[in-house]
């Protein structure tokens, strides 16, 4: 079976036996469809995958590449899944009371585990590839580090974080107006969802964070 394969390099195209690598910098164009992927290259080439819509993902950096490369890139799954795709402004206006929301649940809980002086800060970072929600933990106003061990998820891009949601990641990315539509998380659309896993995270770290204080 051929199929394509996202990696740190390039996309990857073959199967056990025999592959090739089509380096970022040459694609033009990458689109999924429900039963089949075309990418098409600088030169024209087309290069389809008739195996479904598999574009396995190895690298963590793949929408990153698309962007900075300025790849038209297209993913039909994921509207044909019921995502109804977003731009940047919209996402903004979407979560733009999620990290406040996030707060009130996550101090309460930390002041009752551990204590007056202590609150939660939730971020939303990230560029046009994706964003992510990073949960921190801070003492009389300042961050906290902790170990490894005591994180619900260790992102080593944010080490002091103890937690992390993905909150929108790239579906469709323009060339000729470099911009992007995103798929939206859950935690972003309903907000019972986004205290349900904020209430969980917040009181799991805090368990941890107490047996190693």
């Amino acid at each position: 079976m051929m199929i394509f394969t996202a990696k740190d390099e390039g996309v990857r195209y073959g199967g056990l036996l025999k592959s090739r690598l089509i380096p970022y910098n040459e694609i033009r164009s990458i689109h999924i469809e429900s039963n089949q992927t075309t990418v098409t290259t600088l030169q024209g080439e087309q290069i389809v995958s008739k195996s479904g819509n598999t574009l396995s993902m190895s690298s963590d950096g793949f929408y990153k590449h698309v962007v900075e490369n300025n790849i038209g890139y297209h993913n039909e799954t994921e509207i044909e899944d019921g995502q109804l795709p977003v731009t940047m402004e919209e996402f903004n206006a979407m979560s733009s009371n999620t990290c406040d929301i996030a707060k009130r649940i996550g101090d309460e809980i930390v002041r009752n585990r551990l204590g007056a002086e202590y609150e939660t800060e939730f971020l939303i970072k990230g560029g046009e590839d994706m964003k992510v929600i990073y949960f921190y933990l801070k003492m009389n106003g300042y961050l906290v580090a902790m170990s490894d061990e005591s994180k619900v998820d260790y992102d080593e891009s944010e080490p002091l974080s103890f937690d992390n949601i993905l909150a929108a990641y790239l579906v469709e990315w323009d060339p000729l107006t470099r911009s992007g539509k995103y798929g939206v998380t859950v935690e972003i659309s309903n907000e019972e969802d986004l205290i349900s896993y904020v209430n969980d995270s917040v009181r799991n770290f805090s368990e941890d964070f107490l047996e190693e204080r």
